[in-house]
C-alpha cells in the first residue's frame, strides 16, 4: 500500500502524481498509469478524511478488515488513525 499525504506547501497535484508513479514503480518495479494506481483500492493517497472515506469504501465493496502500512509512513499515517480512533 502507498500512503501519501496531501501535497506539501508548494507542491503541485501534478507533483504529487508524479512522485506517486515513482514510489510504485520503485516500490514494486512495475509500470502503472496514475489513475491506474489511484483507483487502486491497495492506495491511499489524500487528506486524512479522505483516506478514511477510502478506507471505509474499500470495507464496503472488497470486504478489508485490516490494512497495512510501510515502516516509514506510520508518522505520517497518525492522523488518520487519530479520527479512527473516536469512531
Amino acid at each position: 500500500m502507498i500512503f501519501r499525504p496531501q501535497p506539501h506547501r508548494g507542491e503541485t497535484a501534478n507533483t504529487s502524481y508524479l512522485i506517486l508513479k515513482e514510489l510504485a514503480w520503485k516500490k514494486f518495479g512495475v509500470e502503472y498509469t496514475v489513475e491506474g494506481v489511484l483507483a487502486s483500492p491497495h492506495t491511499l493517497l489524500g487528506s486524512a478524511a479522505q483516506i478514511i472515506e477510502k478506507l471505509e469504501r474499500n470495507r464496503e465493496e472488497f470486504g478489508f478488515s485490516y490494512i497495512s502500512i510501510f515502516e516509514e509512513d506510520l508518522g505520517n499515517f497518525a492522523p488518520v488513525v487519530k479520527l479512527l480512533s473516536g469512531k
